[in-house]
Formats: structure tokens, sequence, C-alpha cells
């Protein structure tokens, strides 16, 4: 049990100790920090916001209790009591914020199954789109894997360093999985061409990003997380151009999710680097030269810049499956 003589002595031990009380017995009037201006602190503290607080006072003004009650103590105690009772309610507290935890550690254990049974099928499906389209599965792969270190890169030395860096980047690497899926509603002779398509082909196969959102917005729905989020972005907007001549709604520089513009380099590099049934592999430094025209253009400046600085390790990810 720990004690103090006041408000702001009691702060000082909470914020301090590595071991919390289960439940705070807090006087109203004290010197120096009454109960109320301590319980503020308390709550707005994370370390200590989640600890039941029992509020004992003399005054029997029911504005008070009400205050103390509004600001969320669990109860409200009068003087003169009785200390078995006090005991007993106090005891009552602490086992139901104990069964308290108990639910909500439940509950996240089965949100994060869920969470994560949701991932997996969407990356089946991810790898089921790639076998489809004739690909070995390593494009979904390698998609990640690149994103992953063009993100680090992007956070270690960019514009953008703060803002990934609290924008949950190992979720944006995951959802980089999902790009392609709107490629599932391309019919196969399209889809599976080994020679050119045509203007009305190609336009077909651009379809793919805006049907790519709505199977997102379909599979994912009602998901606010990050997750649902970048799997929407990118899906839909990997394919628009920093100059605004992209697909499918013509977004121009900053308008572009930053998720997307990523990947609108990523999945330009492996095309270009990658054998597909309509073209052969291309050298790695082709395939570079050709992102490294895009800049400004097709391509976010800062990404684009991102990529030419780490360029020497994506060629380690290919190998000898595209034949190098």
């Amino acid at each position: 049990m720990i004690h103090a003589e006041n408000g702001k002595q009691a702060l000082d031990v909470l914020f301090n100790t590595q071991e919390l009380p289960s439940i705070i017995l807090l006087d109203v009037n004290m010197p120096e920090m009454n109960g109320y201006d301590t319980f503020a602190e308390i709550l707005e503290n994370p370390k200590t916001a989640n600890i039941p607080v029992l509020f004992i006072t003399a005054s029997e003004n029911a504005s008070d209790e009400a205050r103390g009650l509004s600001m969320g103590a669990v109860d409200y105690i009068t003087k003169p009591f009785v200390s078995e009772i006090i005991k007993m309610r106090v005891r009552n507290h602490v086992e139901l914020k104990t069964y308290r935890d108990e639910l909500e550690k439940k509950i996240d254990e089965k949100v994060a199954e869920i969470i994560k049974a949701k991932e997996d099928m969407i990356s089946t499906m991810a790898n089921i789109i790639e076998y489809r389209s004739r690909e070995t599965g390593e494009h979904v792969k390698r998609t990640m894997e690149l994103t992953g270190l063009m993100i680090a890169e992007l956070i270690r030395d960019s514009e953008y360093s703060q803002q990934l860096s609290v924008c949950e980047p190992d979720v944006m690497v995951k959802a980089s999985a999902l790009h392609d899926i709107g490629k599932i509603a391309i019919p196969d002779n399209i889809l599976l061409k080994p020679g050119r398509l045509t203007d009305e082909e190609y336009e077909t196969i651009k379809t793919h990003a805006e049907i790519g959102g709505d199977m997102v917005k379909m599979l994912l729905h009602n998901d606010t997380s990050k997750y649902a989020q970048y799997c929407y972005e990118i899906a839909r907007h990997h394919h628009e151009r920093y100059d605004g001549n992209g697909y499918p709604d013509k977004l121009q520089g900053q308008e572009i999710p930053l998720s997307a513009r990523i990947l609108a380099v990523i999945d330009v590099y492996d095309a270009l680097a990658s054998k597909r049934v309509y073209k052969d592999t291309m050298s790695h430094e082709k395939a570079v030269s050709i992102i490294k025209e895009g800049r400004g253009t097709q391509f976010d400046p800062a990404v684009t810049d991102a990529l030419l600085k780490i360029q020497f390790e994506f060629p380690k990810l290919y190998g000898e499956q595209e034949g190098k």
C-alpha cells in the first residue's frame, strides 16, 4: 500500500513508481492540490488513466458527489465511514477492474485473430492473382520487400521522414501485396496476351485500379484501420502519375496518397525487371534509367531519389527466377 500526504506528492509517487496500485483512494480536501485536480492529472497520464479512483470526503454536497462521479470516479464515500465497508468496496472495485482487464485482453486477442485471418485471406487472394497471371508468386513477395526497403530509406533521409515514421510503415508494407487485386476481373485473353495490347484492351487493363479499390472496400467493409486505408489507397491509386496524367482519377502530386506514390515506383521497377507474358527481363541498369527519366513527371521526385540511393539492393531480390 502506498501513502501520500497530498495531491502533488501522490502524483509524484504514481508517475515514478514501477508497480502501480490496483486502486486509488483520494480525499477531496487536501493541501496544495485538491482531489479533483489530482484526479484530472491522473486521467491525463496514460500510465495511470485506467486505475480506478474512489473519492473519500467529508462533504455531503450532492453536486460534489456528481462532480467526482462525472469525472470517472468509481465510487464516492462520505465521512464518517466504517473501515470494513471501505475494504469491501475497495475489494469489489479491484475485482471489477481485474475482470474488465481480462475481458479487454480476450477481446484484443480475438480482434487480433480476426485481423490476422483477414490479412491472410487477402494475401492469399493476391497470390492467386499472380498465379493466374502466370507469375511465380514472387511478384507479391518482391513488392513487399522492395516497399519495405523504400520506406526505410524515406524515413532515414527524405522530406517524408516524419510522416512515414508515425504512420505504421509495416502495415503499409503488408498492404502493398494487394495492389493488383483488381486484375482478377480482367479477362484472360487480355491479361495473358503475349503481344502488344490494342487501345481498347489497354483501356480494359486500366480498369483494374478502380475495380481493385472497390474490391478492397467490399472485403474490408467497415474496417477503419490503417491497413484498410493503405490497401484502398494502393489498389486504386498506384497507377496515378505525379504530373496528373495517370489513372483512374488523374490525381496530381501530393493529391496522390504517399503509399500509392511509393508503390508506383516499385511496381514499375518490378514490371521492367521481371519476365512477363508480353516481355522479357530488362537489365537493372536500364530499369533504373527509365525510373530516373520519370522523376517529377510519372514519379514523386523524393520517392525516385530514395530508389536511386538504394538501387544496389534491388538485384539481389531477383536472381534465377528472372533468368539473371
